[in-house]
């Protein structure tokens, strides 16, 4: 009986999780495969099914594996730029000041459109500005209107956004070592019991 009972409680606290998992993301995921095997243009009300014929024209485009080159670069750079940087504000913040934790963390509850206004305007008109003002040619650059730069740009906006929340995982997970590690990886533990390593 108590496995039973114990096998329903499981259950209970895994059903509002399951649920969301289900209505965010499984569902969505699934429709979006079945529409993408179909011809509608997201405003018609008929559904023509064609099979992988969308697949097939998204492949014969000549820029589209100039576009996949492109994204899988930016998420390279992405995810080593976010952890290093990330990992390395924790180890300065461990200990620090929770005014500048919170700064770091700020750009990351920021929803998308408004990171992107944001953006918009440092990119199109502020950067401009200063280099204009100082003469540095680096910042008066059109930071949207070459593709290496455009690179830069996306990398720039999403470290921006991403790596305040690396940041306070890592500080979560460091805060958590026990100060007997960190003490023993320091050599205190060698002083303290006389061993020569």
């Amino acid at each position: 009986m108590k496995q039973k009972g114990r096998a329903g409680d499981r259950f209970l606290f895994l059903l509002p999780t399951s649920l969301v998992l289900l209505l965010i993301i499984v569902i969505p995921f699934l429709l979006s495969f079945y529409l993408s095997l179909t011809s509608w243009n997201g405003v018609s009300p008929r559904l023509e099914f064609v099979g992988l014929q969308n697949f097939k024209e998204i492949l014969a485009k000549p820029g589209f594996f100039t576009s996949l080159s492109f994204t899988c670069r930016i998420s390279v750079v992405v995810v080593i730029l976010v952890n290093t940087i990330g990992v390395l504000l924790a180890a300065l913040l461990t200990n620090g000041s929770s005014f500048f934790r919170a700064g770091y963390y700020l750009p990351g509850t920021m929803g998308g459109i408004v990171v992107g206004f944001i953006w918009q305007f440092i990119l199109i008109q502020g950067f401009p500005a200063i280099g204009q003002a100082f003469h540095i040619p680096f910042f008066s650059q059109q930071w949207l209107g070459t593709t290496t730069t455009a690179f830069w740009g996306i990398v720039m906006v999403y470290c921006w956004q991403s790596i305040g929340f690396v940041m306070i995982i890592m500080i979560a997970a460091l805060t958590s070592v026990p100060k007997d590690y960190i003490e023993a990886a320091g050599g205190g533990g060698a002083r303290d019991t006389g061993v020569l390593y």
